[in-house]
């Protein structure tokens, strides 16, 4: 059956203006690993993997 729900009847649901509540938590730990990634840093598992035998470095 259809019925109508009536839990919020007689309630608007507001203009909109208001922020809506951020669903993530900001400022959670004291040190963020992922905060200060540098994007022009070495990976370390392509380093360790990387056969230097084969390809040495460049001069």
């Amino acid at each position: 059956m259809n019925a109508p729900y009536g839990g919020d009847r007689g309630q608007t649901p507001g203009d909109g203006s208001g922020q809506p509540e951020d669903p993530y938590v900001r400022d959670a730990y004291a040190y963020d690993p992922y905060g200060d990634h540098d994007p022009a840093a070495q990976d370390p598992v392509n380093d360790a993997l990387y056969d230097r035998a084969a390809h040495p470095p460049p001069p």
